[in-house]
C-alpha cells in the first residue's frame, strides 16, 4: 500500500500493447510529518581541571559526540530527559587542545558543533639543538611559543626569550658565559607548564689570568708563583725553548723545575694553558745572575752573508756559540743553526729558498742578547708566469697583465722583436707594435724579470681586421 503521500503514475495497454499517455496521481499521508530539523548546537560546555569529564546542555534524548582536533571521535553519551549531559573522556584530554561536541537526534539531524578547550597540564619538552656562540647567543629549538627562561649556576635569570613559529630561538645571555659555566635552560608554555631544565656547559673560550708573582730561587733552578687552579704553567727561555711546566694548584700556586737553572740573568717567560686550549698573556721574570759581569750586550750583527746559487744554504760569520736565526719576508722562522767556534756558520733552507726575495738574519748570545738583523737576498731562479688578459687594439697597442717590473717583448712569426714595454707596478701593461698586425698574423709574447728569467712564450693571433685587396682582371 501507498500510504506516505507517494506520488504515482497510471496508463493503459490495450490487448494489441498500445499504451495510453500517463496521468499522475498522489497516494494518501497517513504517516507522522518527517522530521528534518536538527538539534540546537550544545551549550554550557565545561572540562574539569582533570581533563576526565564533558558537561553541558542539549536537546533531551539526543545523543552527545565528541570528536578531538583531527576530528577523530574520542567519546558519546545521550542527553538526560533534565537536558544536562556530563560524558567521560578516558584517556584524560590534558594538552589544552579543542574538542567538538555536536548533537544527533533520533531522525539523525546533526546540530553544529561547539567548541571547548582542554586544560593544558603537559609541559614543553626540554629544549634541543642549544648552542652558544661568543658566551653571548644561545640558539636552539623547543616548543612553538614557550617562553625561554636560561639561568646560571646561583639560579638567576641571564637570558630570555619566546621560541618562534618554526620551532627556533635566539637568547642574548648578560652576563657572557664564555668561561666552562654551567647553566640551565627550561621552556614555559602559555599555561604556565615549566619543562625540566636542561643542563648546558658554555664553552670555555677565555684565556687564564696570566701567571702572576713570580719568582726565581737563588740558584735558577725553581721558578715559583700563583696562575688560574688547574691550568699549566709553561716558562721559555728568549729563543722560545721550553725550561719546565707545572700545573698549579687548587690553592692557586705553582712550583716548577728549570732545566738547566738559569744563571746569568736570563728574561724568561710564563703563560698558562687551560684544560681547553686557552693560552693567557705571557709573564716575565728575570733568572738571578750568578756571572760577573752582567751580559747585557748583544753580539755583532752576523756578516759575510751569502746564499748558494740553489739557494738550499745560506753562510755567513759571527759570534763563536751564538744562535743563527733566519726569518723569511714575512717574519717566519724557517731555519736555524749555532756558529762553530771558528767564527762560520752555515745553514740549510729546506725548502730552497730561490724566489729572490730578503732573508733576515740575527744572532742571539746564551745570555738572550740579540743583534741586529741583516739582509740577504735569495737566488731568482723562477720564471715568471705567462702574460694574460691580452687585447690588441687597431692591431697597434697590445695590453696585459703580467708580473710587475717584468719586461715585455713581442716577436713575430719570423723570430723579429716587433714591441718592447715594461709590466707597471699594477701589474698591466700596455705597448705599440711595429708594424701592426691586423690580418690574423700570429706573435708570441713573453716576460724577462729582472734576474733574466723568461716566461714561456705565449702564443696570440692578432684579430684580422684588414680587408682584403680589390678584384682586378674582371670579365664578363
Amino acid at each position: 500500500p501507498q500510504t506516505a503521500g507517494q506520488r504515482l503514475q497510471v496508463s493503459a495497454e490495450d490487448a494489441a500493447g498500445n499504451l495510453s499517455n500517463s496521468a499522475a496521481i498522489t497516494a494518501p499521508n497517513l504517516e507522522t510529518p518527517v522530521d528534518d530539523t536538527p538539534p540546537a548546537a550544545p551549550t554550557g560546555l565545561v572540562i574539569n581541571a582533570g581533563g576526565s569529564q564533558l558537561s553541558g546542555r542539549g536537546e533531551a534524548g539526543t545523543t552527545v559526540s565528541v570528536r578531538d582536533t583531527q576530528g577523530n571521535l574520542i567519546a558519546t553519551s545521550t542527553v538526560a530527559a533534565d537536558g544536562t549531559f556530563s560524558v567521560s573522556l578516558d584517556p584524560a584530554v590534558i594538552d589544552g587542545s579543542a574538542l567538538q561536541v555536536s548533537l544527533t537526534d533520533a531522525a539523525g539531524n546533526v546540530s553544529e558543533a561547539a567548541s571547548v578547550r582542554s586544560p593544558d597540564l603537559i609541559a614543553p619538552a626540554q629544549p634541543t639543538d642549544l648552542t652558544l656562540a661568543a658566551g653571548v647567543t644561545l640558539t636552539g629549538s623547543g616548543e612553538p611559543g614557550a617562553s625561554v627562561q636560561v639561568r646560571n649556576a646561583a639560579g638567576a635569570v641571564i637570558g630570555s626569550g619566546v621560541v618562534a613559529a618554526n620551532g627556533q630561538f635566539s637568547v642574548e645571555l648578560t652576563p657572557a658565559q664564555a668561561n666552562g659555566e654551567f647553566i640551565d635552560v627550561r621552556l614555559v608554555d602559555a599555561a604556565g607548564n615549566e619543562s625540566i631544565p636542561l643542563t648546558f656547559q658554555a664553552p670555555d673560550i677565555t684565556a687564564p689570568v696570566a701567571p702572576f708573582d713570580l719568582a726565581v730561587n737563588a740558584d735558577g733552578s725553581v721558578l715559583s708563583g700563583r696562575g688560574e687552579p688547574g691550568s699549566r704553567v709553561r716558562v721559555t727561555d728568549a729563543r722560545g725553548v721550553e725550561l719546565g711546566s707545572a700545573v698549579v694548584n687548587a690553592a692557586g700556586s705553582f712550583a716548577l723545575s728549570l732545566v738547566p737553572a738559569q744563571t746569568e740573568g736570563q728574561s724568561l717567560q710564563a703563560t698558562a694553558l687551560d684544560a681547553a686550549g686557552n693560552v693567557s698573556p705571557a709573564t716575565s721574570v728575570s733568572a738571578p745572575n750568578l756571572e760577573t759581569p752582567v751580559d747585557t750586550i748583544p753580539p755583532d750583527a752576523p756578516s759575510g752573508l751569502v746564499i748558494n746559487a740553489g739557494g738550499a744554504q745560506l753562510s755567513g760569520r759571527g759570534e763563536p756559540g751564538t744562535t743563527v736565526t733566519v726569518r723569511d719576508a714575512l717574519g717566519r722562522v724557517i731555519a736555524s743553526d749555532v756558529v762553530a767556534p771558528d767564527g762560520t756558520f752555515s745553514v740549510v733552507l729546506a725548502p730552497a729558498v730561490i724566489d729572490g726575495s730578503a732573508l733576515r738574519v740575527d744572532l742571539t748570545d746564551a745570555a738572550g742578547n740579540v743583534s741586529e738583523t741583516v739582509s740577504v737576498l735569495s737566488p731568482d731562479l723562477l720564471a715568471p708566469a705567462q702574460p694574460t688578459d691580452l687585447a690588441l687594439a687597431e692591431g697597434v697597442t697590445l695590453t696585459g697583465s703580467g708580473e710587475p717590473g717584468a719586461s715585455v717583448e713581442v716577436r713575430d712569426a719570423a723570430g723579429a722583436v716587433i714591441g718592447r714595454g715594461v709590466v707597471g707596478a699594477d701589474g698591466q701593461f700596455s705597448l705599440a707594435l711595429n708594424p701592426a698586425q691586423a690580418n690574423g698574423e700570429f706573435i708570441d709574447i713573453h716576460l724577462i724579470d729582472a734576474a733574466g728569467n723568461e716566461s714561456i712564450p705565449l702564443a696570440f693571433q692578432a684579430p684580422d681586421i684588414t680587408a682584403p685587396e680589390a678584384v682586378t682582371e674582371v670579365v664578363v
